[in-house]
């Protein structure tokens, strides 16, 4: 006779795999219906000759300008609200928050870095991942000319800027103590003076650089 069994619950750590597989539809073929809407909205458009009457009648309110993008925006494929509130789920028991149980800001968890273990263990964490993916990138490139810190972070957080370069020296990664602490939302340079590869913080405007290439594209 079959034995039966009780069911158990799954371990966290199962539970939010399972759950990041889920998610990771978000990032399938479909994206969430952002490829399908940017196809049909190609058809609309019919050929490059097109382009310039389609972008007035964007501008005029008669179509959306679609595209591609790694976010999860408001407007979304009503499909996709299952695995939505399936990522959602994911983001809050993972990264930052998951690991710190205060705050995906890493701004607030800097600020009690050395009181609260919970927000040092993020930090440290994070730290550690973008240094180690560093590494990789330029082991497999064979080194680089420039390290560039951006975004939120990159151009705020000079205390994880600096646990980020720490110990790559190796590669020739050198970290200018100093001048780190001066460079705050602000494009800067901010590697020593005998530093292989220079190191950078330049401010992020991809809004900027979409519109730059729209428009070569558009004029070519």
């Amino acid at each position: 006779m079959p034995s039966t069994t009780s069911c158990t619950p799954l371990p966290i750590a199962v539970t939010a795999a399972v759950k990041s597989a889920a998610a990771a539809a978000l990032a399938g073929p479909l994206h969430g219906g952002a490829n399908e809407a940017v196809l049909t909205m190609l058809k609309q458009i019919g050929s490059k000759d097109k382009v310039p009457a389609y972008i007035k009648e964007v501008k005029a309110g008669k179509h959306l300008l679609m595209g591609f993008g790694h976010r999860v925006y408001k407007s979304y494929d009503p499909r996709a609200k299952l695995i939505k509130r399936v990522a959602d789920s994911v983001f809050a028991e993972t990264g930052l928050l998951g690991l710190s149980g205060l705050s995906s800001d890493m701004r607030a968890l800097v600020a009690v870095y050395e009181s609260n273990p919970r927000a040092r263990l993020a930090v440290d964490v994070f730290c550690h991942r973008a240094r180690k993916y560093l590494g990789a990138f330029l082991a497999v490139v064979g080194g680089a000319e420039a390290v560039v810190f951006s975004g939120g972070i990159g151009e705020n957080a000079p205390s994880v800027r600096e646990k980020i370069c720490r110990g790559m020296e190796w590669c020739g990664v050198r970290l200018d103590l100093a001048l780190n602490t001066t460079v705050l939302g602000r494009d800067g340079s901010i590697s020593a003076a005998d530093s292989a590869i220079k190191i950078f913080v330049i401010h992020t405007d991809e809004e900027a650089i979409i519109a730059r290439e729209t428009a070569r594209t558009i004029g070519t």
